[in-house]
């Protein structure tokens, strides 16, 4: 390109940006959105009945935060990562640009091609997320939870390898501030506001899900060998023998109302559709509503 093309170009440039409207609207407040991983995931957790459980590798496939309809959102974090919790607390899910009362969304999801990759997440572990294979719930899914682990109780070991395939999109996340529950997020212009989303694999050990919940494992180190031979690790598989009927002798396992999907009838069932979507916790404390498939819902 010679020096008068250059110069065209430059004034073709200049006058395409000189046409777009300047944006005259209040300047907004800024969300910053991390994952942490539970005080379990970093230590030892000794459940009610008398287990010792260690988290060995616990990774996600989480993003696509949003603001929802109801607030002035000027720019959202529409994209996908991979954490490990391995590497600490407040890893960067995204940035949020917004005004008013917002509610909080974001996904819980087989992570695209396109991922970010967080902190210690190699290629190999994306490819790993992403190829596909069958559970008793989803067909030729991905994983969007990944979590290895190991529970002693005196001279007995028993080890897990999980692979969660289901995705959910997230919505009227609250949490507990103050005594009050507070919905959502305030944006004010010009005001950065953080909040964590707190990946709490323990969970998938509780005996309900009420406030007055346990943490057993007694159920699942008897699964080891329900569908043959006992070998030292539970699987999703063998859970799926255990029926939930036989365990209300002894913890409630009390099911929520039902959704749609599959009865739950097995320890499977409890664990991969009742406590799975619970495991992440909005602002350490709080909840927000699961809804499967990962894309959004209105």
């Amino acid at each position: 390109m010679n020096g008068a093309s250059v110069r065209r170009f430059a004034l073709t440039v200049a006058g395409l940006v000189s046409c777009l409207p300047a944006d005259d609207r209040p300047p907004p407040g800024i969300l910053q959105t991390t994952v942490s991983p539970s005080p379990a995931v970093r230590s030892v957790t000794t459940t009610a009945d008398g287990w010792s459980v260690s988290f060995d590798r616990v990774v996600v496939g989480i993003g696509h935060v949003s603001l929802g309809d109801a607030c002035a959102s000027y720019a959202e974090a529409r994209y996908g990562r991979v954490i490990d919790l391995a590497q600490g607390a407040g890893q960067k899910l995204g940035t949020l640009y917004g005004l008013g009362s917002c509610d909080v969304q974001f996904r819980l999801e087989v992570p695209a091609s396109d991922a970010v990759l967080g902190q210690g997440v190699s290629a190999d572990t994306l490819t790993l997320m992403r190829t596909p294979a069958d559970d008793a719930y989803v067909s030729a899914g991905g994983i969007a939870l990944l979590v290895d682990g190991h529970a002693t109780k005196g001279n007995v070991e028993k080890t897990f390898h999980w692979r969660f395939r289901q995705g959910y999109h997230y919505d009227t996340c609250s949490a507990e501030v103050g005594g009050q529950q507070v919905s959502g997020v305030t944006l004010t212009g010009n005001v950065t506001v953080n909040y964590d989303i707190e990946i709490a694999p323990e969970r998938l050990f509780l005996d309900d899900v009420s406030d007055t919940a346990e943490l057993r494992f007694d159920p699942f180190a008897s699964a080891d060998g329900s569908s043959g031979q006992a070998d030292g690790e539970v699987t999703l598989a063998e859970l799926g023998e255990i029926d939930l009927a036989q365990l209300r002798g002894t913890a409630p396992y009390s099911v929520p109302a039902p959704g749609a999907g599959v009865p739950v009838q097995s320890l499977a069932d409890w664990v991969y559709q009742v406590l799975f979507p619970r495991v992440p916790q909005f602002r350490d404390n709080g909840t927000c509503i699961p809804h499967v498939g990962g894309g959004h819902h209105h």
